[in-house]
C-alpha cells in the first residue's frame, strides 16, 4: 500500500484553482464551484488532483463508480482500492490491491460529552488516561473503518467497536488488519482487508 500526501495550501487562490480544474472530473468541479471556504475547497481540488496524477491516464480524471453508501471505486479498474482523508492542511491517497479505508485527524482537545457519544465504556476509560492523543487515534480508526466498509455515518460511530489499546495487524472482532502511522504529527489509521507489511508514504511536490 502506498499512501500520497500533498500540502493543498497550494489550492488556496482562485486563479490555483482555476489552473486545476480541467483535471478534474465534472462532478468534483460542480463541487468546488459551491465551496465558499477556501481551505475546503483547496482540500478538494488536491484530493481530486491526487486522484488524477495516481489513478488517472494522461492527466485525465479517473471513471468513478459509487457502492450503496457513497464509497468510490475505479470504474475501469475494479481490482485497485483507494480511500481519501485531510486533515488541516494534509490531504492523503491510500492505494492498494484490496479493501482499504483511512483517516487523519490534527489532535484537538476533547469535548467530554463527544467522548461519551462516540465510545463504549471501554474505550472511554481509555481515552481517559491520555484524552488527546487516545481520543483523536480512536476517532481515526472509527472513522477509517465505517470508510473501509463502504457504510459510511450509516452506521452510529459508537458501534464501531475498537479493541483498547489499539495496536497493528489483525482485528478479530472486526475482521480487519490496522496499520497505525502518523505523518506530520497527525495521526493515520488505515484499515484494510489484508495485512500491509510495506506502507510507504510518499510526499508530492507536484500535480498535473
Amino acid at each position: 500500500m502506498t499512501i500520497y500526501a500533498v500540502d493543498c495550501t497550494h489550492w488556496l487562490t482562485e486563479d490555483a484553482v482555476a489552473d486545476a480544474l480541467p483535471y478534474l472530473d465534472d462532478k468534483r468541479r460542480s463541487r468546488i464551484r459551491r465551496l465558499r471556504v477556501p481551505l475546503k475547497r483547496a482540500q478538494y481540488v488536491a484530493a481530486g488532483l491526487l486522484l488524477t496524477k495516481m489513478l488517472g491516464k494522461n492527466d485525465v480524471a479517473p471513471l468513478l463508480t459509487y457502492g450503496e453508501n457513497g464509497k468510490p471505486y475505479l470504474a475501469d479498474n475494479p481490482d485497485t482500492y483507494f480511500s481519501i482523508t485531510h486533515s488541516d492542511k494534509w490531504v492523503f491517497l491510500a492505494v492498494a490491491d484490496c479493501e482499504i479505508g483511512i483517516d487523519a485527524q490534527m489532535p484537538r482537545k476533547v469535548c467530554p460529552r463527544l467522548a461519551a457519544r462516540s465510545t463504549s465504556p471501554e474505550e472511554l476509560s481509555w481515552v481517559k488516561e491520555n484524552t488527546e492523543p487516545n481520543f483523536t487515534r480512536l476517532w481515526t480508526m472509527k472513522e477509517a473503518y465505517l470508510k473501509y466498509t463502504g457504510t459510511g455515518l450509516t452506521v452510529p460511530i459508537r458501534e464501531v467497536a475498537i479493541s483498547v489499546p489499539p495496536t497493528d495487524g489483525y482485528d478479530e472482532e472486526n475482521r480487519c488488519y490496522w496499520s497505525l502511522l502518523s505523518y506530520e504529527g497527525i495521526p493515520l489509521s488505515v484499515c484494510s482487508k489484508e495485512e500491509m507489511t510495506n506502507v510507504c508514504i510518499k510526499t508530492m511536490k507536484s500535480l498535473p
